[in-house]
């Protein structure tokens, strides 16, 4: 048996032969998985003539479950029920087994993996010789209708009418599109890759970008521009003085009253709407909101960009636009409520970081 050499076999080492358990050793094959291959990635046969050669062992606690499993790929023709086991071997064996293995390709799963039958019972099942005979069900399976007519054709109930290896590669070739140029199906397989991993490059990359911009939309939103930008360039933002800034700050006239004259969303719903109507009338202006709490408004201007003398012109331009605004304002859910303003504005020397004023 050492003999023997096959690009194919999968070379036979040595054996243990001490009772009660017989063991055969085989060349490791390093990148084995699903599959035993070889390090040139040539798929290779093991565990060849391991029946016969272990025939007559001694069974000893033996799991009459496992035993059950292990016929799952045996043709019916050699299971001996009796004994629960294997006999004999014929090509045309080899080939119901080689259906059953496609059926574990195409479902990458173990045999009769829908079943909810036990082993026995499936064994049995398969040696009562129905008609149509028993076998794995391939209804939910997503394969090609030729691969599946490949499989039902390999475990044939009757011997005679399984196809030969011969006519099986051929038509597993034509199944695959593939000729039998094993560099060209692998330069196939690697460009198939390549295009994969191309494809999910850029849809990463599209992701990663979509975050980015959100990410920076939202830094824009938290701080001034000036602050964000030296915040993605680097990691601290040093405090800075300025000698003249002017601040505005404002609330809501009897907004304690009002919120007990109304609902908790109610609430949220007006400051929403009325912040809202501050953010887009403050852009006419050359401010930078602080920020707001409650009903309190903050916003200044001269900082962080500064504006020379304008600071003041232009807080002060921006408070009577909010005043004059508070004249059209409604308040959904109290339509008749005249809503007023109180203001205040203060100019003087700045300390500013990103995170205080």
């Amino acid at each position: 048996v050492r003999d023997l050499s096959h690009e194919n076999l999968n070379p036979f080492i040595g054996a243990c032969i001490e009772s009660p358990n017989i063991l055969l050793v085989w060349s490791y094959c390093k990148k084995g998985s699903l599959q035993v291959c070889n390090s040139h990635w040539v798929v290779s046969i093991t565990d060849w003539g391991l029946h016969d050669f272990k025939e007559g062992e001694d069974k000893v606690d033996c799991d009459v479950t496992k035993m059950y499993a292990d016929l799952l790929w045996t043709a019916p023709e050699h299971i001996n029920l009796s004994k629960v086991e294997r006999e004999g071997l014929s090509q045309k064996a080899d080939v119901y087994s080689y259906g059953i293995i496609l059926q574990e390709i195409a479902t990458r799963s173990k045999p009769f993996i829908d079943c909810p039958l036990g082993p026995k019972e499936i064994i049995h099942r398969i040696m009562g010789h129905d008609d149509p005979p028993f076998r794995p069900d391939l209804t939910s399976v997503e394969v090609r209708p030729e691969f599946v007519d490949l499989m039902v054709d390999c475990w044939s109930d009757d011997p005679e009418e399984r196809p030969h290896f011969f006519r099986i590669v051929d038509r597993l070739k034509k199944i695959s599109g593939r000729g039998s140029n094993i560099a060209e199906n692998m330069v196939s397989m690697m460009e198939k890759h390549a295009n994969h991993l191309e494809r999910l490059v850029d849809e990463r990359t599209r992701q990663l970008n979509e975050e980015k911009e959100r990410t920076e939309k939202l830094l824009n939103r938290l701080l001034p521009p000036m602050v964000a930008e030296q915040l993605k360039t680097r990691s601290s933002v040093q405090a800075q003085e300025f000698e003249e800034v002017t601040i505005f700050f404002s609330d809501v006239v009897g907004f304690t009253k009002l919120a007990s004259l109304s609902k908790p969303l109610e609430i949220v719903d007006f400051l929403n709407d009325l912040n809202v109507a501050f953010d887009e009338i403050i852009t006419r202006f050359d401010v930078y909101k602080v920020e707001t709490v409650g009903d309190a408004y903050v916003v200044v201007s001269g900082c962080p960009k500064l504006n020379g003398n304008k600071h003041a012109g232009e807080i002060a331009s921006m408070a009577l636009e909010l005043l004059s605004h508070m004249f059209f304002f409604r308040v959904r859910h109290l339509p008749d409520h005249q809503l007023q303003l109180r203001i205040g504005i203060h100019t003087g020397s700045l300390d500013y970081d990103r995170r205080h004023l």
